[in-house]
């Protein structure tokens, strides 16, 4: 497909050893419709067959702008697709995650019908490594099942952003934190209730649990609320980036994580494929009493397989979403 001289929508992914899943993600973003986009996506030096892929999609379609560059972690790859930005709006999209019919338009719509709004962002499902359910559809109201702050679910005006200063290199985690508090200093951050994007769970993808996360995330509160009493928020600034340049400071799960949230998440579902995950973890970290009572649970208390797979169903938002 030929390239959008101005689009209304940047996509920007940054991609790191994501070849198995990626495919999958060009896809649903490629197909979006409604709206005119623009894909960006920053091959963060990866190491298996990503950046091949990157190339053969962008020779099939020239929306997809691919730039190489050595491994220099999420917030970086994401400042300079930031700035190779041409839209009017940015949108965030995870490179192993999917994006439902109709997400782009919907948020683009929800921007330009209200000035006030900086960023949107949407409802999330959850799924796993083989495309297994793991959070019901997001329903009215709160619960642990929804997923609403979900970086990769993010819209915002290009301006603000550039005005804001972006994101800032000092977090090398935690950097949606620190931007999305500076952009509410600007305007308002709304979510929606649309359930516009599926969020992929798999081992060491889940950071909030790391050392270095939290602390930075701690940082970039502490940042806030510096700037709201006034000062100066640069001596936080340097203890952010001398956390982030610590030897061992990406960002990185306990062993196990992702498969004993996925299995855990599987037996709240009452779904018998729990057993592999919680399995797994048990032997990743055998002296973890807590995975192997959850694995007990799941033998007792989880039935036969849904059979119930995100990706190969192809499925929409709920009824009532946009692109329903």
């Amino acid at each position: 497909m030929a390239p959008v001289d101005t689009p209304t929508v940047s996509v920007v992914l940054s991609v790191y050893d994501d070849e198995p899943f990626l495919a999958e993600c060009l896809e649903s973003v490629l197909a979006q419709t409604g709206v005119s986009f623009e894909v960006i996506a920053i091959d963060d030096g990866s190491t298996d067959g990503s950046a091949a892929l990157l190339d053969a999609y962008a020779a099939r379609d020239a929306r997809l702008r691919v730039m190489h560059q050595p491994n220099a972690g999420l917030t970086r790859a994401l400042i300079r697709g930031c700035a190779m930005a041409r839209g009017r709006f940015v949108a965030r999209q995870d490179s192993d995650d999917i994006a439902f019919p109709g997400r782009l338009a919907r948020l683009a719509a929800e921007l330009d019908a209200h000035p006030e709004v900086v960023l949107v962002a949407s409802a999330a499902v959850m799924f796993g490594p083989r495309g297994e359910l793991l959070s019901p559809w997001a329903a009215a109201g709160s619960g642990p099942e929804r997923d609403t702050s979900t970086h990769g679910t993010w819209m915002f005006r290009r301006d603000a952003y550039e005005q804001l200063g972006g994101y800032r290199p000092h977090f090398r985690a935690a950097q949606d934190e620190d931007l999305r508090l500076r952009f509410e200093t600007r305007g308002e951050v709304r979510v929606l209730p649309d359930v516009l994007y599926a969020s992929r769970i798999r081992e060491g993808s889940i950071s909030a649990v790391s050392p270095i996360q939290k602390r930075l995330s701690r940082l970039a509160h502490e940042a806030a609320a510096r700037r709201a009493r006034g000062l100066d928020d640069a001596d936080v600034l340097t203890e952010a980036a001398r956390l982030s340049a610590e030897r061992g400071a990406r960002p990185r799960t306990e062993p196990g994580t992702g498969d004993y949230f996925t299995g855990r998440c599987l037996v709240a579902l009452g779904d018998r494929r729990a057993v592999t995950y919680l399995w797994r973890a048990c032997r990743r970290e055998p002296a973890r009493v807590g995975r192997w009572l959850a694995l007990g649970q799941a033998l007792l208390a989880t039935r036969s397989s849904h059979g119930f797979d995100v990706a190969a169903r192809g499925i929409a938002p709920r009824a009532g979403s946009a692109g329903s």
